[in-house]
């Protein structure tokens, strides 16, 4: 596949200056227990704009935790890198660090689910639009149904 990959978020036109999902309203869902520290944190830090932004649903629960854990691994790999360094010394040879190795795995996670979610400037132009329904006068909608 060439280009850009599209955004999955499908907007009405007559719901996108509002920051409605089709058939859902814009909510901040719950906080999954599961998150604890920086990704909670991060839960209640980033929420908050993606439901000004118009872009979070229930529908957006899950990978919004996701994206949260991974925020949440990242910085503990990045304090540990901190506090013990990038390369370290095991049975004498020098070795890159368990945990810059994980810093980078949950990098990469971080920045993959940002997108999915739009959060990046460069993903954002992708979400898509599909008309709205044309409002029909009801004398003749009644005719159409009996049609």
């Amino acid at each position: 596949m060439r280009g850009r990959k599209a955004m999955p978020r499908i907007l009405d036109l007559d719901t996108a200056g509002k920051g409605q999902e089709r058939g859902q309203r814009v909510h901040i869902p719950t906080c999954p227990v599961i998150l604890q520290g920086e990704a909670r944190e991060e839960w209640w830090r980033s929420t908050p704009l993606l439901k000004a932004a118009g872009w979070i649903t229930d529908l957006d629960r899950a990978v919004v935790a996701l994206y949260c854990e991974a925020w949440g691994r990242w910085v503990e790999a990045v304090q540990k890198v901190e506090a013990e360094g990038r390369v370290v010394k095991v049975n004498g040879v020098m070795r890159s660090s368990v945990w810059q190795k994980d810093a980078d795995c949950a990098a990469a996670e971080v920045r993959h689910l940002a997108a999915e979610l739009g959060l990046p400037c460069h993903t954002r132009g992708r979400t898509r639009t599909v008309p709205a329904k044309p409002a029909v006068d009801a004398e003749w909608e009644g005719l159409i149904a009996d049609g």
